[in-house]
């Protein structure tokens, strides 16, 4: 069986919110970020303007308690982001007044812990692994470099907080996916994810949380999609002429139930 997946044109990062899901999205080569929200009987909602931001951004979205914050790279290159408030009016947060500076094709991910921290990853001026956190809104504090992860430039990253500490999973230049998790207060652990032999630095990776720990999608440099949950890899769909086809219907229900269930991240 196959099932088509369509996403609004331009999309920068996603987040699923029980029956709908909310877009954050920019045209090619415009700074101007704009919020799309579908719901599952397919309406398409059309979300106030965020702000500006480096044209081909990368970014990452996360939901908590009723606001929603999005972490993106400013047209001058600096780490920044974008909160929405109650009443659904965007805003700019206090990350960018850090003056954080990027390498260049540096991704930007995101994840909110059980105790509230939010920790963004990202690869700093000299191109190393780098985080900032916060324990409360608009105080930021920057993180030391993470020497135990090793990054080729503009390499994919995904942050999820597997409870009750955050993970990075990220490419790794030796071609797999590797773990990187918090195991205290300032040490961190790198392993590497058998069966995850991705090709390329910049393949893109997707994880959820599960009961069971995790699932992890990512797609190889062949442009075909696979899931790894429980020590099994299964091919679960490829992308054709720019669209996104599931070959395995159970696996992609078996995704959003994970997502849904378990999961208050991008």
């Amino acid at each position: 069986m196959n099932r088509e997946i369509l996403v609004p044109k331009g999309t920068v990062a996603y987040i699923q919110d029980g029956n709908f899901v909310h877009y954050i999205c920019q045209d090619n080569g415009s700074p101007e970020l704009r919020g799309i929200t579908l719901s599952s009987e397919g309406r398409t909602t059309a979300n106030a303007t965020l702000g500006f931001a480096l044209p081909g951004t990368p970014g990452s979205y996360i939901l908590f308690e009723e606001m929603r914050a999005f972490y993106c790279v400013s047209q001058n290159n600096i780490l920044q982001e974008f909160l929405l408030d109650e009443d659904l009016t965007w805003y700019e947060g206090g990350l960018q007044d850090e003056g954080i500076k990027l390498a260049p094709n540096s991704g930007v991910t995101a994840t909110r812990t059980s105790s509230g921290s939010i920790f963004v990853f990202f690869q700093n001026e000299g191109g190393n692994l780098q985080y900032v956190y916060s324990d409360e809104p608009d105080e930021w504090q920057i993180g030391d470099e993470l020497e135990e992860a090793k990054l080729g430039s503009g390499a994919s990253m995904y942050a999820v907080t597997l409870k009750p500490l955050p993970h990075l999973f990220y490419a790794h230049p030796d071609g797999y996916i590797h773990d990187l998790a918090m195991v205290s207060d300032g040490e961190w652990d790198d392993s590497r994810i058998e069966l995850t032999d991705v090709g390329s630095v910049q393949s893109k990776i997707f994880v959820v949380p599960t009961k069971l720990g995790y699932g992890l999608e990512f797609e190889n440099s062949k442009r075909e999609v696979y899931a790894v949950h429980n020590k099994e890899r299964v091919l679960i769909g490829k992308y054709v002429g720019g669209v996104y086809k599931h070959e395995d219907v159970e696996t992609f229900i078996w995704q959003l139930r994970a997502a849904v269930d378990d999961s208050d991240d991008e």
